[in-house]
């Protein structure tokens, strides 16, 4: 039996994985294949953007709302039905 004793700087982090050493070198092939290293951050934006609805898609939002309710809706096999019916004429 193989005795394997973890720092516990590495047992802090709780994300400690272990795998064949095989696995692991397939991992990195895979990664230059793919043209990105593994230790590669994606920037974050500067600045968030909000959407800030105008009044009158707050007002057709509130009427999609109320139509929802009462069930005035298509399934999307039913639009999907109409939209090959129409497209077939």
């Amino acid at each position: 039996m193989t005795t394997l004793t973890i720092p516990k700087e590495l047992s802090k982090e709780k994300d400690l994985v272990v795998i064949p050493k095989r696995v692991y070198l397939e991992f990195l092939q895979f990664q230059k294949k793919a043209g990105k290293p593994a230790y590669a951050i994606p920037k974050l934006p500067q600045k968030i953007r909000y959407f800030k609805p105008t009044a009158r898609e707050l007002r057709e939002l509130k009427r999609a709302r109320k139509d929802y309710a009462a069930g005035k809706y298509l399934t999307l096999e039913e639009f999907n039905q109409k939209v090959n019916r129409w497209l077939s004429k």
